[in-house]
């Protein structure tokens, strides 16, 4: 997989979003469709390249065999729309880790449908409590429902901080370090990765991150007393 340095992503932040004053059209197409969650992951995938058309070429077959075996492992899913004829006529699907979960495409036939599977994963997302959705692109219909704009080490400096309340500590220093290849400045990274290094034992380099953190002179008196405390552990 390929991640641009450049890239900004659409975030939505779940647990934030309050329920949206849609416009008439919308509440009329999310009372036509009917929802599914993965009773047909290969039928998406295929709906998503049909949709892209000569740019659809990524999703090649290798792809799709790639992403279901994902499926077939419980790490991927697909939110599925069909019409009163019990027609497939939109839907989306990503990874979920967790708390998160990356949408990677979505497809439609009909008027609304993939803005209609977007608001259902949001509510799937709420009930099973999970936090963040990554949706990638910037769109009207995503800002209106809580989307911001994130740089891309903004972005992976908030997954390593999901992954690491998930006690997922090794991906966490992965994406905390990345995040400081692009802003090595920040003290609250550094602080972060000192933890998840902390947490694995890893005592020579949480001590390193602790002290990188605390020389930065970005933390707060009270993030600063807490990395003093923890370099008080470490000695």
């Amino acid at each position: 997989f390929f991640s641009s340095r450049r890239r900004h992503t659409r975030l939505l932040t779940v647990t934030g979003v309050q329920t949206c004053a849609l416009p008439i059209s919308m509440r009329r197409s999310a009372k036509r469709y009917h929802l599914r969650v993965n009773t047909c992951f290969e039928r998406v995938m295929l709906g998503c390249a049909s949709r892209h058309g000569e740019d659809g070429r990524w999703i090649t077959p290798r792809f799709v065999e790639q992403y279901c075996a994902l499926h077939a492992l419980g790490w991927a899913h697909s939110v599925e729309m069909f019409n009163d004829d019990g027609v497939l006529v939109g839907g989306l699907y990503g990874v979920r880790i967790g708390k998160f979960f990356a949408g990677e495409s979505m497809f439609h036939l009909e008027r609304d449908a993939s803005k209609v599977a977007l608001m259902a994963l949001v509510d799937v997302m709420r009930s099973a409590k999970m936090t963040l959705l990554d949706a990638q692109w910037h769109t009207t219909h995503l800002e209106s429902l809580g989307g911001i704009t994130l740089s891309r080490s903004d972005y992976l400096a908030r997954l390593a901080a999901l992954l690491q309340r998930q006690s997922r500590h090794g991906e966490a220093v992965e994406y905390y370090q990345a995040a400081l290849r692009l802003a090595p400045g920040s003290g609250v990274w550094q602080m972060g990765l000192g933890i998840s290094l902390q947490a694995l034992n890893r005592t020579a380099e949480a001590r390193d991150a602790f002290r990188r953190a605390r020389e930065s002179n970005t933390l707060s008196p009270e993030l600063q007393a807490f990395v003093d405390q923890r370099l008080k552990q470490l000695q």
